[in-house]
């Protein structure tokens, strides 16, 4: 007979229990306990790049080099040959602007690979490269934050007074902490879309992904919204404070 012959699948794992009971019960222990490191790396991994990584690492760094955009070359007194030059303000911008995006995508996706590889070592060879798929996923979710919190601490720096400590309140307050409640408030950050726009993705990899990405309400209910509003809302917020920034730089004395 080839009852027990069928390969036992779960997961990324398949084996063939033979025609024994002692054996497809190690078997069956031997893939549950496979099974179940491979989820707790999987999930501690995302942990750490939802609730650090993008959560207050990226938007920190965005702050720093974003609003350092306009107002080092103020500081530098090197705005006024800019704006006194043929150079448009838009042009200005999207020259600063795409130096940035370039230049912490690649700083910031250095780090986020070295950490997967820290989490992903004691998986076998074969999952760790299936699970590059979910790495490829949040990297995209990393250029997506850096664009967004870009063109915001952009904005910021185009102001004359304070611009650290503007960008500083809006981190905290409006990110951190109302990105932190459970209920509509949070749908109003950026950082709550970031999560949204990739979800559909991350599930397939992480079924527990809504807990692990805290997209629930008080009552455990599906507090998503649908990808491509938030792809949406990202997109608005790059363009909308990048046009802010290139109006309040119109607005600037050349001094």
């Amino acid at each position: 007979t080839k009852e027990f012959d069928a390969p036992i699948k779960i997961g990324v794992y398949s084996t063939r229990s033979g025609m024994y009971p002692e054996a497809r019960t190690t078997a069956y222990v031997n893939i549950i306990k496979e099974g179940h490191k491979e989820r707790k790396v999987i999930e501690n991994f995302l942990g750490v790049y939802v609730h650090l990584y993008i959560k207050f690492i990226v938007p920190l760094v965005s702050m720093v080099y974003g609003i350092s955009l306009i107002s080092q070359e103020s500081e530098r007194k090197t705005l006024t040959l800019y704006l006194t030059t043929p150079i448009t303000r838009i042009e200005l911008i999207l020259y600063k602007f795409g130096g940035y995006l370039a230049a912490l995508t690649i700083l910031l996706t250095i780090p986020l690979i070295l950490i997967y590889f820290s989490f992903a070592y004691v998986l076998p060879f074969r999952v760790m490269i299936y699970y590059l798929l979910l790495l490829g996923v949040c990297i995209f979710d990393l250029f997506l934050a850096i664009a967004a919190y870009g063109a915001v601490f952009t904005a910021i720096g185009t102001m004359k007074k304070r611009p650290i400590l503007i960008g500083l309140s809006y981190l905290m307050i409006w990110e951190v902490f109302m990105g932190s409640m459970p209920f509509f408030l949070a749908q109003l950050t950026v950082f709550y879309h970031l999560k949204c726009a990739v979800y559909p993705f991350v599930r397939r990899f992480v079924p527990d992904a809504l807990d692990s990405m805290e997209l629930t309400d008080f009552a455990g209910n599906d507090f998503t919204v649908p990808m491509e509003v938030s792809m949406g809302v990202i997109i608005l917020v790059v363009f909308l404070f990048l046009f802010l920034a290139t109006h309040i730089l119109s607005t600037r004395d050349v001094d």
